[in-house]
């Protein structure tokens, strides 16, 4: 039987069983145990577990103490990282197939740390960072924690104690409030509301910063945490490794300018502002991490993309040409299941598609999992044009012009070459207001010469429209491909296939 499957879990967040942590063993022990034996009881056609990020947790700790480490947590868990623990008996079913990511609550964590997770059999965990491609040269499989499109969860290196970002500082306020202010005996999964990936849900304040048009959100961010923590301004934290700072000495000149950076790297001007204020809605209300999904998923050629970090699971976009899925969280607390669950995801990689499984009945049962949508636009509607350009030819084809759309914007620009044989995919997006998008992009071969591509998706009364290449085909909002020539002239987003 052939090992099509990915099994994909993130947003763990092991720690020492401190009442602050989120996941706590007691509880969520049985979940972790019943999915793990489910991959080991269809080792046959899974060929590899990815642990997505967030694994073990450094961030949900009061401020005053230092987190521990991750040799710390792991000999603090061992049911889970030991030599018969939950993750090495999967190891063992999957031959060595278990791999490691980093996320933001783990950041840091290195392959070297991972390697001492052992199982029984011998064999160590492995270790990925940044997007990982888990078919190797074939990148049509591509994975990320996701908090690397997130403005305050994202590695930041300009900080005297970089890369920790600012949202670290956030969720050890709110674990010192927790601790604080827990009645006896209990811990947070013994409270209701929990499961944000903040500790607390700041879209409200993240998104009227951004409708203010302020670029002093971060501050506007620390002080309404710290303002509904308690938490006073010469506060103190210990950071991992010890050094410590105090909140207004220390911490809010650090990421003064953390939205003008984000917009400066983000290519400035307006565009730079429109993609610096969907990263931070990314993580207000996890909006927009499908369109940076889809963005990283046709930079790099990629059918299937599987983020976690927002605690949400996803099955999809509402319309799109890849499959993208979030593969939630494993740490909801007791009041809150239901709604909350605990999933994870599984790739079929023979298909190029996904599902979002949950474990039930306290783990003791492991279901698919009807998950929503999310849209590509979380406000307004989505003029887009998205476009596949495929050589067919004997020739390597070059770019020779892909001038500044007359309408919209390049989220994906033409690549350089596209060759013989290959593909490649192109995004323009329209600004806000009644534009639409309409743009163009040239590419000479030698045996073809120059090939112009125009693309057009207007709004109002207008209709979409295309012309270039051998052949084409098109398809509008979430409709199916229409015959060879036939141009979908109504409807929205507008998706164009050409051959060339």
């Amino acid at each position: 039987m052939p090992k099509t499957q990915i099994v994909v879990l993130s947003d763990i967040h092991i720690a020492d069983d401190e009442k602050t942590n989120w996941y706590q063993s007691q509880v969520h022990n049985p979940y972790l145990e019943g999915i793990c034996d489910w991959v080991i009881a269809n080792a046959a056609t899974i060929k590899e577990m990815v642990l997505l990020g967030d694994v073990v947790d450094f961030w949900t700790h009061p401020a005053d103490s230092e987190p521990p480490t991750f040799a710390q947590i792991v000999a603090a868990q061992p049911e889970i990282f030991g030599p018969q623990g939950f993750f090495a008996k999967v190891m063992d079913a999957l031959d060595g197939a278990v791999t490691y990511m980093p996320g933001n609550h783990d950041m840091g964590v290195t392959a070297a740390e991972v390697a001492t997770i052992v199982s029984a059999g011998g064999h160590a965990m492995r270790f990925a960072d940044s997007v990982y491609y888990p078919m190797g040269p074939d990148q049509r499989v591509a994975l990320a924690h996701g908090n690397a499109y997130t403005m305050f969860n994202a590695e930041d290196p300009s900080t005297p104690w970089g890369p920790l970002p600012v949202g670290h500082f956030i969720t050890r306020m709110i674990a010192s409030y927790w601790a604080a202010n827990l009645p006896p005996g209990k811990t947070v999964a013994d409270l209701a509301g929990q499961g944000n990936p903040n500790g607390m849900d700041v879209g409200a304040i993240i998104s009227g910063a951004l409708k203010s048009g302020s670029f002093g959100i971060t501050q506007l961010l620390l002080d309404s945490v710290a303002a509904q923590t308690n938490t006073p301004s010469n506060q103190t934290f210990v950071l991992p490794g010890g050094r410590v700072v105090a909140l207004d000495a220390d911490v809010h000149p650090a990421y003064d300018n953390l939205f003008s950076n984000w917009v400066a790297a983000s290519g400035g001007g307006p565009i730079g502002y429109l993609v610096a204020a969907k990263s931070a809605l990314a993580d207000a209300r996890a909006y927009y991490m499908g369109w940076f999904a889809q963005r990283q998923a046709f930079e790099s050629g990629a059918q299937v993309i599987v983020f976690g970090h927002t605690h949400m699971p996803i099955s999809g976009l509402d319309t799109t040409l890849i499959q993208y899925a979030n593969s939630g969280f494993e740490c909801a607390s007791l009041p809150d299941m239901p709604p909350q669950a605990i999933n994870f995801v599984v790739i079929d990689t023979s298909t190029f598609t996904t599902q979002v499984m949950v474990a039930a009945d306290g783990g003791a049962s492991i279901q698919t999992y009807n998950a929503p949508t999310t849209p590509i636009v979380e406000f307004g509607a989505d003029f887009s044009s998205y476009v596949i350009i495929q050589n067919s030819g004997p020739d390597d084809m070059t770019l020779t012009a892909a001038p500044t759309p007359s309408r919209g914007y390049w989220v994906v620009p033409p690549a350089q070459t596209i060759p013989a044989g290959g593909s490649a995919m192109l995004w323009v997006q329209d600004f806000p207001g009644p534009f639409g998008t309409d743009a163009t992009a040239t590419y000479q071969s030698a045996s073809r010469g120059q090939q112009t591509f125009r693309f057009e998706c207007p709004t109002g009364i207008f209709s979409n429209a295309c012309s270039g290449g051998s052949s084409f085909r098109t398809k509008s909002a979430d409709g199916g491909w229409g015959a060879p020539g036939h141009i979908a002239t109504g409807g929205h987003p507008f998706y164009v296939d050409f051959t060339a």
